[in-house]
């Protein structure tokens, strides 16, 4: 993911532009909340929601609850799941 990825999903395909220095904070930030070891495979997970002109992302792991959101610009509001250390992974080799 970059600045400039597009998600693509079934419906239709959906655009995001964000910051990768800010989106890269905001996962390191999040994902301290979530344990590295869970037997319950949503919590390694991350929410994702676009709305507004905003990205909001959350992590949990049903003891404590992190929330950062991001200014992005997208065309409508939409959501999705996904592994928050997988992000940073594909996140750390772009500039």
């Amino acid at each position: 993911m970059n600045a400039h990825s597009e998600i693509k999903t079934d419906v239709a395909t959906k655009s995001l532009k964000v910051d990768i220095s800010e989106l890269r904070a905001a996962l390191a930030w999040v994902n301290k909340v979530r344990e590295t070891w869970s037997r319950i495979p949503i919590l390694s997970q991350n929410l994702f929601q676009v709305e507004n002109g905003q990205l909001t992302i959350t992590a949990t792991c049903l003891d404590r609850e992190a929330r950062q959101t991001l200014s992005c610009d997208t065309s409508d509001a939409w959501s999705f799941v996904m592994n928050g250390h997988r992000v940073m992974k594909v996140t750390a080799g772009l500039s």
